[in-house]
């Protein structure tokens, strides 16, 4: 793959003149043509290519513009482990390993079920892995000292378009389009970098606690130091001697959104109102509470989250949030971007705190958190008869705790609000495990919601 760096066509080049450094060298997605890879100006490093992610452009009736998917293409480094004719080393082994993970991870989504062991090949090591662990990473086959003696071989190519993974060839991967297969990030790595990599002290990564020392507003201890004009602080940062960054601590949680674009649809052949692309979500608010301590309860976050993109919709009926709430200029909250609160977010993450809150899934899955199961705590999957409905945080909290959620009185939502009352609720899950009645008290409580239609009386 040649990473070249030359000069304009049109300049005349003055061999009396030194010729200043050109700073960024111009990218050819053409085959190597020189062992070894690439040189890169006047170094002697070498470069290959490693992955190429494209974009391709929807081409339906309905789809707007901008609409797509990427495709990724990458190669696998190889053991020797089979030659084909003309030299090209095949990756049977890799090619075994990523098809049978991918098909075991299919089948923990698909069943729910442990996966046992992942076979590579004959006589290839198995490696037990829980459904957690498997979607998190791969265990390899090969040992480090293999893939890094065969790391600049010329490996296999594949291709992942989340509709399906299957080997590729070199010409097809760089191959390019402007509608099919458009470029937008191709990956290099300088020849000899495993080797190089090998004799590195393997450190664990930094935790994003990290980035409080780069700016106090990532710190998780930054309270505004003078409130804002018809500002009232509604929460109190943590002191340095808390313990909520400890692994185990409590935090409930909860999370509101609003819309940045609309809803696509069409109607169906039958009339039928088809959603062809749902309306892309925001994170707008959220909240985190003490879980435990002297404090417990207090929040310890409360953020309004500015955005980068127009509003098209505040969704004031779930979100709380009216024109006005996400505006540096006129807004009484305390707002920040959107890197300080999911900075935030992350150090609790990595330092192990257990959140409560209802309906987590979901609000995980809009900010773009990755929280491991055991740091979940679900009121919704708490309170839960498998093959009945899920219920909502307003009736249980009627129910079990004899609250009237204020918020849901006035048809809308309060961060903080849902946050401390999934609190209660889950102090309310253990109080009725340690008395040994809780499974026949969610009997009691589907019985009464069938009654009333699920509605809470006012």
């Amino acid at each position: 793959m040649p990473v070249r760096t030359e000069a304009p066509p049109s300049a005349a080049r003055d061999e009396t003149t030194e010729q200043p450094p050109i700073g960024k060298p111009r990218v050819h997605l053409d085959a190597d043509d020189k062992p070894g890879g690439c040189a890169v100006g006047q170094r002697s490093e070498r470069y290959h290519l490693r992955a190429l992610v494209s974009f391709t452009q929807s081409l339906l009736p309905h789809a707007t513009d901008g609409s797509g998917h990427l495709v990724l293409h990458f190669r696998v480094p190889t053991q020797p482990c089979e030659k084909a004719s003309g030299g090209d080393v095949v990756s049977e082994a890799a090619r075994l390993l990523v098809k049978a993970a991918i098909d075991n991870v299919l089948k923990v989504v698909k069943e729910g079920l442990p996966v046992s062991k992942v076979e590579v090949g004959d006589g290839a090591t198995s490696a037990p892995a829980t459904a957690a662990a498997s979607a998190g990473r791969l265990v390899p086959c090969f040992r480090p000292e293999d893939v890094v003696k065969h790391w600049d071989d010329p490996g296999q190519w594949f291709v992942w378009n989340d509709f399906a993974l299957q080997p590729s060839t070199d010409a097809e991967v760089r191959k390019a389009h402007s509608e099919w297969k458009r470029p937008c990030l191709v990956v290099y790595s300088v020849d000899g970098l495993a080797e190089r990599v090998e004799h590195l002290a393997h450190t664990v990564t930094p935790s994003a606690g990290k980035a409080a020392y780069l700016s106090q507003e990532f710190s998780l201890m930054h309270q505004p130091p003078v409130p804002l004009e018809g500002y009232a602080p509604t929460f109190t940062a943590l002191s340095p001697g808390e313990s909520t960054l400890q692994r185990g601590a409590l935090v409930a949680i909860d999370a509101e959104f609003v819309a940045v674009t609309r809803e696509v649809t069409r109607v169906g052949a039958r009339g039928k109102t088809i959603v062809v692309k749902p309306a892309r979500l925001a994170l707008a608010r959220v909240s985190c509470l003490r879980g435990d301590g002297p404090m417990a309860g207090v929040p310890f976050i409360d953020s309004y989250v500015q955005q980068a993109e127009p509003v098209v919709d505040y969704l004031t009926r779930f979100s709380g949030l009216v024109p006005g709430d996400l505006d540096p200029s006129v807004t009484r909250h305390y707002i920040e971007t959107m890197k300080a609160a999911y900075l935030k977010l992350r150090q609790l993450v990595d330092a192990g705190a257990v959140f409560v809150g209802h309906g987590l899934k979901t609000d995980f899955e809009v900010i773009n958190l990755v929280v491991p199961s055991s740091q979940i705590i679900d009121t919704v999957n708490l309170f839960w008869i498998e093959g009945q409905r899920r219920i909502s945080l307003r009736f249980l909290a009627w129910h079990l705790c004899g609250i009237q959620m204020s918020n849901r009185l006035q048809d809308t939502h309060d961060s903080i609000e849902d946050a401390r009352t999934a609190l209660v609720l889950y102090q309310k899950y253990l109080e009725l495990q340690a008395e040994g009645v809780f499974e026949q008290a969610l009997e009691d409580m589907y019985d009464v919601g069938r009654d009333l239609n699920w509605e809470v009386p006012t």
